[in-house]
């Protein structure tokens, strides 16, 4: 399948309007929905290529102060949150995870599920997330940007959007909120910013009290001393996927 043209300022429209699909369901609606199925072929464009949110396998959680629930795993592979696909919990940051992965994706114009060929000194492959963390160790993101679109980008913008796909695949507590996302997206908030205030205001699980969740005995086996420790819709439509290049 070939993939539709699709220029810079198109695929930065599209990533918007993604994000503030996902902020309605996550904030705005009555009920706070988590989609659990947030990938390329889930996305619809109308005829001036408006990101529409479709294909709801969903899961509702009411405002009654649960910060979460344990549920079967749907979904897709490459797409789903680890915390998620290997544990079925399941919050507001498993969208925000595929929304970064997809985000990725159309940045790149490549599936998360190909494999990419790196030479090195031994050949290697790559999934597209693991590219990702090769070129944010080596300062070159811009090398995942579309080579289709030659010069006809902005470095500024590819680069922020990038980096805040990256945040929103980081572990659970390091990841944005889709509101958080949204305002980096549309010049709101300085990219940068938002990583220092995540660093800065994530409350980390107590250690001691997940260690005896993970090891019972623990506290009989090895005793601790001292405080615990703590650190702190749609129109006549084209799906996304069609600008995605197919595995080989």
């Amino acid at each position: 399948m070939s993939k539709a043209k699709l220029t810079w300022p198109m695929r930065l429209n599209i990533c918007k309007g993604i994000a503030r699909g996902l902020v309605y369901l996550h904030d705005e609606s009555h009920l706070r929905i988590i989609h659990r199925d947030i990938k390329a072929s889930n996305i619809l464009l109308d005829e001036d290529h408006n990101a529409k949110v479709s294909d709801f396998g969903l899961a509702k959680l009411s405002d009654d102060g649960n910060t979460h629930i344990n549920t079967r795993i749907v979904g897709t592979m490459g797409y789903m949150a680890p915390e998620y696909a290997m544990g079925g919990h399941l919050t507001t940051k498993a969208d925000v995870y595929s929304f970064g992965i997809l985000t990725l994706e159309i940045v790149s114009g490549i599936s998360c599920n190909k494999n990419i060929s790196y030479k090195s000194e031994t050949e290697q492959y790559l999934n597209l997330y693991d590219w990702v963390c090769l070129l944010h160790v080596k300062g070159t993101l811009l090398e995942l940007v579309d080579p289709d679109l030659g010069s006809e980008y902005s470095p500024e913008e590819a680069l922020t959007i990038i980096q805040v796909a990256f945040l929103c695949t980081k572990g659970h507590f390091c990841r944005p909120t889709m509101s958080q996302t949204l305002s980096v997206l549309e010049g709101q908030t300085n990219v940068q910013d938002l990583e220092k205030e995540l660093l800065s205001s994530t409350t980390y699980p107590d250690k001691k009290h997940l260690m005896k969740q993970l090891w019972p005995d623990h506290s009989e086996i090895h005793p601790t001393h001292g405080e615990p420790l703590t650190e702190s819709f749609v129109t006549e439509s084209f799906v996304t996927e069609s600008f995605i290049r197919e595995s080989s």
